[in-house]
């Protein structure tokens, strides 16, 4: 059984402001400048890792999405974080051979995931319609079934 790596995400999103100081630092100086964008697509690229584990776990046989998400929009979405997380580790590996690339790649990716998904344009959503509320029955102290009254 997978695990969820929820705990993991989190902590990569809680150290992201340490090495976005770092960064704003040393992104100045050239002799510590390749190690300042290292160690930040690194911390975006292990973030997108673990965001994409836990994307794959809360889609997979629409554990937690909505049931009516249509399954093209959730392939949309499943493709688009997968390229993203791809993209964010070849920033880290560009890292070590240009700095400006790198961070180019980094603000691309970053407006890749404020865009909206296309196929969330292309596809009607479903619309769940209730004809009539569900009955309501609350359970007595000792687990047997009662209808029940409504006060007026």
């Amino acid at each position: 059984m997978a695990t969820k790596p929820i705990r993991e995400f989190y902590a990569c999103v809680a150290f992201i402001p340490f090495p976005t100081a770092l960064l704003a630092e040393y992104v100045r100086k050239p002799e510590q400048r390749t190690t300042a964008v290292a160690v930040y697509s690194g911390t975006l690229a292990v973030t997108a890792i673990f965001f994409t584990i836990l994307w794959l776990y809360v889609a997979g046989n629409y554990r937690l999405v909505d049931r009516n998400l249509h399954p093209t929009l959730l392939q949309s979405m499943t493709h688009r974080y997968l390229v993203g997380m791809a993209l964010y580790i070849l920033a880290f590996a560009l890292a070590f051979i240009d700095v400006v690339v790198t961070l180019l790649l980094i603000v691309g990716l970053a407006l890749l995931f404020v865009l909206p998904e296309q196929a969330s344009v292309l596809v009607k959503p479903y619309v769940v319609v209730r004809t009539r509320p569900p009955k309501t029955r609350s359970r007595t102290r000792f687990g047997k079934p009662q209808d029940r009254l409504s006060r007026g």
